[in-house]
């Protein structure tokens, strides 16, 4: 072992500079990872029920609970009053969840998310990149901490979300 420095060993020094460049890393990391996280759709999900006061069906996956774009819709919403725009004609022609997409997207990015954590129709609707999705879901959570008009439920701590 290391000589104790300031009270922690050398070896102790290199491991939290380690994890500390791990966490400015993902923080940075646009894509999500590419790898599904189930610790990351956990925390996403329950930030959605705090917001808007609901609840998931425990035998949906989180990427087909998500996929149509509805309950992303009923959030941005509920952040930002009248974000989100319904023109019941503006879809003519156009499948309605890829249109209620495009929408979603516009609105998040209206919200102040970056566009490099913007993520495509196919990666929500397809469920092609379910990380990028869960990537863009943290900057609006992380935004959202500013809101102060928003009630943000209290969740049951022992129930899991998946």
């Amino acid at each position: 072992m290391g000589k104790p420095v300031g009270g922690l060993s050398e070896e102790a020094k290199i491991a939290a500079r380690k994890a500390s460049r791990e966490i400015r890393k993902m923080k940075s990391d646009t894509s999500g990872g590419g790898i599904r996280s189930k610790e990351r759709e956990h925390s996403m999900i329950k930030f959605i029920l705090m917001v808007l006061h609901g609840d998931k069906p425990s035998n949906v996956d989180f990427a087909d609970w998500i996929k149509d774009g509805q309950v992303l819709m009923n959030m941005m919403t509920t952040l930002s009053f009248n974000s989100v725009p319904t023109d019941p004609f503006g879809s003519a022609g156009v499948k309605p969840e890829e249109s209620r997409i495009r929408n979603l997207i516009e609105t998040i990015q209206n919200y102040g998310v970056d566009k490099k954590y913007l993520f495509q129709v196919e990666d929500l609707w397809e469920g092609k990149n379910t990380p990028k999705v869960v990537r863009c879901l943290e900057e609006i959570a992380e935004l959202a901490k500013n809101e102060e008009h928003v009630n943000f439920a209290t969740l049951p701590a022992n129930k899991i979300y998946s």
